[in-house]
């Protein structure tokens, strides 16, 4: 953890000393007659109250130790580069494991959560679920990304040098299937299971030339290359990837794409001011997008024809948007809205006592919150 910098106190001279506490004796004055006024409720004590009434306080926390602090299902992660703590959250330990890291990260899904060493080659991975460690797998360089898909792990392995690796893992007991290299193709943007959990498709950025070229390639799960996209439209830094149904989404910081898995030609391409985060449920597609540099944040619907429709509009920074089965969970500011994906409605809205940090669900019926201070507990109503 960064230290804080030290603040030289420097003396002042006799002159602006005086000046100086002058100053504060009439600041001093103000706030003493700000103090006997009648004043209603500020904004704190308003979503103090109003948060009180949605969330229930499990456990509380300093602000430096919610820094290492993630949430995975009904379970409390502290992740640094010397140990993994993995708590329920009645504070009963369920696993510790001694790390030895440059620096941690992880990747997480409902119930699952692998962490590896982002700055250091030949540590192994780990992958947790509820009740503590499943396995561990080595690998040649650092940990650089992982997708769950249910009965395999397909992990992104990044050597010292060179072009970055693909292992598909099975879910059970770590064996690895099998490893791809892309060293024609280029550098793993974004891995995305297809619907169904049938395939792997690989995101691929090309810089070899002086055009930039999308690649997508699609893997079965004996390592066997089903299929290529290469839409000669897509010219930009795509790094995300999903599908809507069947169709294959690509997405930059500004564009969205959607790509026939059948012709791999491109059906419609969309251009945003700002794109900030993607969701799809089967045929049904969400963005988080700013349509131009002046307008706020707005949860669109997108149908497989490229038409959209406003869900919701935020007024705050998004700090997290994620998605727990069929919900769709955005914190932005003080706010916390749960989409239901199924529906293309809102759920809930829920008042903050502090900025979301973490969210997760049991699967069921509740959500839990990170904040600055503690972690909530959030029933789905």
């Amino acid at each position: 953890m960064a230290k804080r910098a030290k603040i030289e106190v420097k003396k002042r001279p006799p002159a602006v000393v005086i000046v100086l506490a002058l100053a504060a004796l009439a600041l001093l004055l103000f706030v003493v007659l700000l103090l006997k006024l009648p004043r209603d409720s500020g904004q704190d004590d308003y979503y103090d109250a109003l948060s009180a009434r949605q969330l229930n306080k499990l456990r509380s926390y300093t602000y430096n130790e919610t820094r290492e602090l993630e949430l995975c299902g009904k379970r409390i992660l502290r992740l640094s580069s010397d140990q993994f703590v993995e708590t329920a959250m009645d504070g009963t330990e369920v696993a510790h494991e001694n790390l030895n890291f440059n620096e941690v990260a992880w990747a997480k899904s409902e119930s699952r959560i692998m962490i590896g060493d982002r700055r250091g080659s030949g540590r192994s991975a780990y992958l947790f679920n509820q009740d503590g460690l499943l396995w561990e797998s080595p690998l040649d360089g650092s940990f650089a990304a992982a997708v769950d898909g249910g009965s395999f792990i397909a992990v992104v392995d990044q050597p010292e040098s060179g072009y970055p690796k693909l292992h598909l893992l099975n879910a059970a007991d770590g064996v690895r299937k099998y490893t791809l290299s892309f060293a024609e193709s280029g550098y793993i943007a974004d891995l995305s299971f297809t619907p169904g959990q049938k395939a792997i498709d690989v995101l691929l950025l090309n810089l070899k030339s002086s055009k930039l070229k999308v690649i997508i390639k699609r893997y079965d799960f004996n390592g066997g290359q089903m299929a290529q996209f290469m839409p000669a439209e897509a010219q930009d830094f795509y790094h995300g990837l999903t599908h809507q149904g069947e169709n294959l989404i690509i997405h930059s910081i500004d564009s969205l794409m959607a790509i026939s898995a059948s012709s791999g030609e491109p059906l419609w391409t969309q251009k945003y001011a700002e794109i900030i985060d993607v969701q799809a449920l089967g045929s049904k597609l969400y963005a988080i997008v700013r349509e131009d540099p002046a307008s706020p944040l707005q949860l669109l619907s997108i149908a497989p024809d490229g038409s959209t429709s406003e869900l919701l509009k935020l007024t705050s920074t998004v700090q997290i948007s994620e998605r727990f089965g069929h919900y769709l969970a955005i914190a932005a500011g003080r706010e916390l809205n749960i989409i239901d994906l199924q529906s293309a409605s809102l759920r809930q809205t829920v008042k903050l006592p502090d900025e979301a940090m973490s969210i997760s669900y049991d699967g069921a019926s509740t959500l839990y919150l990170l904040t600055g201070t503690a972690v909530h507990e959030l029933p789905l109503r």
